[in-house]
């Protein structure tokens, strides 16, 4: 005897299936908003930026996962084009007197997800994005998938992104007259850096 029901729960299970699979660039985890420092309102959109894993401060050489958030904050729907790897943001370090530290850019090459996304008043999407590399010296160089880096002595910063959309033009996906055109900046979030200073190998020893 079939249960009742069953091939309705199926089809529901293909419906949401579908719409994860159409949403990629959307961060599937729920984001942890007590961190969340939003930008200033611009024609309708704010920003903010999360780091992943949270953490009371990173260490020289650590490499920091990074997810946009950007919410709408007026009473009409908002569409705009963005990338799952935001190649065109711009990073922005300062120290504690104000001045900017220089940042490295990497340019990402590799073929990266393009969708349009349809934000209502209130909502927010969260975007996926390259990480950040703290570097332990000048020198020092990170691979993919870091999108920054930047040499950061210890002690405390702060952070931010300016946000361009689109970030990426296709053919694919062509404009449209309704897209939100413009630069998004996130929140100024704090960044402690320390050095791990880690104790030498006791292998061996008694």
């Amino acid at each position: 005897m079939r249960r009742p029901g069953l091939s309705s729960q199926f089809q529901l299970f293909l419906i949401i299936a579908a719409f994860f699979s159409c949403t990629q660039v959307l961060f599937a985890r729920e984001p942890n908003e007590s961190f969340f420092v939003w930008g200033p309102e611009v024609n309708g959109l704010q920003a903010a930026v999360e780091f992943i894993p949270e953490k009371w401060a990173y260490k020289q050489d650590e490499k920091i996962g990074i997810v946009f958030h950007v919410r709408n904050v007026s009473d009409s729907r908002i569409q705009f084009v963005t990338s799952n790897w935001r190649n065109e943001d711009k990073c922005i370090i300062k120290d504690p007197n104000g001045n900017e530290i220089h940042c490295n850019h990497t340019i990402y090459l590799g073929w990266v997800d393009t969708n349009r996304i349809f934000l209502y008043p209130y909502e927010i999407v969260s975007i996926k994005s390259s990480s950040f590399g703290i570097a332990k010296n000048n020198s020092q160089s990170f691979g993919h998938p870091v999108g920054h880096y930047a040499y950061l002595k210890p002690g405390r910063y702060l952070l931010c992104y300016q946000l361009r959309f689109p970030d990426i033009r296709s053919s694919a996906l062509p404009d449209e007259p309704n897209d939100w055109i413009g630069t998004l900046e996130t929140g100024k979030r704090k960044l402690f850096v320390y050095v791990d200073r880690q104790e030498p190998n006791s292998l061996g020893k008694q």
